[in-house]
C-alpha cells in the first residue's frame, strides 16, 4: 500500500471521529447547553449545510490549486475548528465552531478520495477507495467508541482536542510525503455543477441524496435510538460504537474486492438492499425479548455499517466511472449529495424525534432506502458497459 496513502487516511481518520462521534455525543452537549437532543442536533445539521452549499463553491475556488498546499491547509483549518469545539461556550458558538470543521473536514474529504484515486492505476481505484476510506472506518471502529468512554468519563470536549491533535499531525505529514504539482483543473462553479449534466450522474446523485438521508436518521440519533429500543443507559454507547466500527472496517477491507470483481452498480443494488432489510430489523428489534434485545440491537448495527459502507464506496466508483477524467468533479458533488442527506436527516430527524418518536426512526430510514433502490434499478440500462457504473 503506497505510504501516502495512509496518511491520507489519518485525516480522514481526524474527519471520521468527528462525523460519527457526534451523534452520540448529543446527549451530553444538549445537557450542557440546556437545549434539548433536537436543538443540539443543529450543530450536525450545520456541518451538512456547509458541505451542500459552502463545500461545491470553495472547491471551485481552489481547485486548482496544489493538492498538497489544499490537503494539509484544509486538515489545519479543521483542527482550529476541533480547537474550537473544545473551547467555545454556548450552542450557537458550537454551531460555528462546528461550520469551521465542516469547512476543512469537506475539502479534505473530496481532494483526499480524489488523490488516493489518483495516486493508483484505474484499475486499482476501488481498493484506493477503500484504503482511503479504511482511516474513517478505522475511526468509528476505535476512535469513535475511544472518544465515547472519554466522553462518559472526562466529559465530551476532550475528545474534540485529541481529534485537533491528530489532524494536525496528518496536515504536517502530508506536506512533505504528497509530491509537489500535483494539481487539479481549475473550475468555476457553473463548470463544476456541469458534472450533473453527465449522462447517469444525476440518477447516482438523487440515489445518493435518499440513501444517506435515511441511513444519517439512524447514526445521528443513534443515542437516543439506542436507549429507546434497548432500554440501556447512555454508557453502552461505546459497545454500539465499536460493533458499527467493526462493520465498516469488514467493509473496507472487503468491499473493494467486491467492487472491483463485480461492479459498483451490482454492489449498490445488493448491499442497498440489506441495508434496508436491517433498517426494517432495527424497526423490529424492539420487539425482541428483554434478555436479547441489546445483543440483537448492537448484531444489527454491525451488519448495518457492512452495508452502509459497502455501498458507499460503490457510489464512489460508480459516479467516477461514468464521469471519466472529471472523476474528481463527480465525486466531490456527490460529496455534496451525501451532505444534502444528511443535513435533511439531522433536520428532519429532529422533528420526527420530538413529534413522533425515536422508534419511528427506522422506519422512515427504511422507507427512504426503498426509494434509493427503485432510482438505482427503474430504467437502468442492461448492457455490460454499465456494470461497473
Amino acid at each position: 500500500m503506497d505510504l501516502r496513502i495512509l496518511w491520507l487516511a489519518l485525516g480522514a481518520f481526524a474527519v471520521g471521529i468527528d462525523g460519527f462521534l457526534i451523534g452520540s455525543l448529543l446527549p451530553a452537549i444538549a445537557d450542557e447547553t440546556h437545549s434539548s437532543i433536537a436543538q443540539a442536533g443543529y450543530i450536525a445539521f450545520a456541518f451538512s449545510a456547509w458541505g451542500a452549499v459552502g463545500n461545491p463553491v470553495l472547491l471551485a475556488l481552489i481547485g486548482g490549486a496544489d493538492r498538497r498546499m489544499v490537503l494539509a491547509a484544509s486538515a489545519l483549518v479543521f483542527t482550529i475548528g476541533a480547537a474550537a469545539m473544545w473551547l467555545v461556550p454556548g450552542l450557537a458558538w458550537l454551531i460555528v465552531a462546528r461550520l469551521v470543521i465542516a469547512a476543512g473536514a469537506g475539502v479534505y474529504t473530496s481532494m483526499g478520495q480524489a488523490t488516493a484515486m489518483a495516486l493508483v492505476t484505474p484499475e486499482r481505484r476501488g481498493r484506493a477507495v477503500t484504503a482511503m476510506l479504511i482511516g474513517s472506518s478505522a475511526a468509528v471502529a476505535i476512535g469513535v467508541p475511544a472518544g465515547a468512554w472519554i466522553a462518559g468519563i472526562y466529559g465530551w470536549r476532550l475528545t474534540y482536542f485529541l481529534m485537533a491533535l491528530i489532524a494536525l499531525g496528518a496536515a504536517f505529514m502530508l506536506w512533505f510525503l504528497l509530491p509537489k504539482g500535483m494539481t487539479g483543473v481549475a473550475k468555476t462553479l457553473r463548470e463544476r455543477l456541469a458534472v450533473v449534466t453527465i449522462p447517469g450522474v444525476p440518477k447516482i446523485l438523487l440515489t445518493t441524496i435518499c440513501m444517506y438521508f435515511g441511513a444519517f436518521l439512524s447514526i445521528i440519533y443513534i443515542a437516543p435510538l439506542t436507549m429507546a429500543v434497548t432500554g440501556q443507559p447512555r454508557t453502552v454507547m461505546p459497545i454500539v460504537l465499536v460493533a458499527y466500527g467493526v462493520g465498516a472496517v469488514i467493509a473496507n477491507v472487503f468491499g473493494g474486492r467486491i467492487i472491483d470483481r463485480f461492479g459498483g452498480l451490482r454492489t449498490t443494488i445488493v448491499f442497498g438492499m440489506l441495508q434496508c432489510a436491517m433498517l426494517v430489523s432495527l424497526g423490529l428489534c424492539v420487539y425482541a425479548p428483554a434478555a436479547i434485545v441489546f445483543g440483537l440491537f448492537v448484531a444489527l448495527i454491525f451488519a448495518f455499517a457492512v452495508s452502509g459502507w459497502t455501498f458507499h464506496a460503490a457510489q464512489i466508483t460508480r459516479v467516477a466511472a461514468l464521469a471519466a477524467d472529471q472523476a474528481p468533479l463527480a465525486i466531490s458533488i456527490n460529496g455534496t449529495a451525501i451532505n444534502a442527506g444528511s443535513g435533511l436527516s439531522a433536520l428532519v430527524g429532529g422533528i420526527i424525534l420530538e413529534r413522533i418518536g425515536v422508534l419511528t426512526i427506522p422506519w422512515f430510514a427504511a422507507a427512504l432506502s426503498i426509494i434509493a433502490i427503485m432510482i438505482i434499478v427503474v430504467g437502468r440500462k442492461p448492457a455490460v458497459a454499465v456494470a461497473s457504473a
